[in-house]
């Protein structure tokens, strides 16, 4: 069986994967996150660390926005229980933004991680805020990256961007992806 990694195998190590908060299937659109334990050395002492895939119900009406407000209570419910001290990324499609939602006259439904103090953070809600998206042909950041303490410890301010490929690839909307 033919095996390509897309990360460098010298810094990170897969230590396990699964799929979490099942229990919440339908605020997840029959998607929950995936969770893959890792293992990073990028000095002399390996740490520890948590990179889940999000891929968050979809669509701008009220029901839509119950169920990613839904998944985002237990996401945050889930990653406060369980990783309190560990670097965590969680990263992909949350099919809304952080600063207001997609849904007219909505607040955002991340408000629960938002309002988290220093535990949580969006690093890509600087995109949002800059008025760049992350899709094509759709005005908002809907792909964000939410980040523990302890991640955010080490960002590079200003760092977050959204690499616009349809510069790069012919039709890539329509080839490739709608998301950047």
């Amino acid at each position: 069986m033919y095996k390509r990694q897309v990360y460098k195998t010298s810094v990170m190590e897969v230590l396990g994967a699964r799929i979490v908060l099942t229990d919440h299937d339908h605020a997840f659109a029959g998607r929950p996150p995936l969770e893959v334990r890792v293992r990073l050395t990028l000095g002399a002492a390996p740490t520890n660390a948590v990179v889940m895939v999000l891929h968050a119900k979809a669509g701008a009406d009220g029901e839509d926005w119950d169920r990613r407000s839904a998944a985002a209570d237990a996401l945050k419910a889930y990653l406060d229980e369980t990783w309190p001290d560990v670097p965590v990324w969680v990263i992909g499609d949350f099919n809304d933004d952080v600063d207001t939602s997609i849904t007219a006259g909505r607040a955002t439904p991340y408000a629960p991680l938002l309002q988290a103090g220093s535990a949580w953070s969006f690093p890509t809600s600087a995109i949002s805020q800059a008025g760049i998206p992350s899709t094509v042909g759709y005005p908002d950041v809907i792909d964000h990256h939410l980040v523990s303490d302890e991640v955010m410890a080490r960002y590079q301010p200003g760092s977050a961007e959204a690499y616009r490929l349809d510069d790069i690839v012919p039709r890539f909307g329509d080839t490739t992806s709608d998301h950047y």
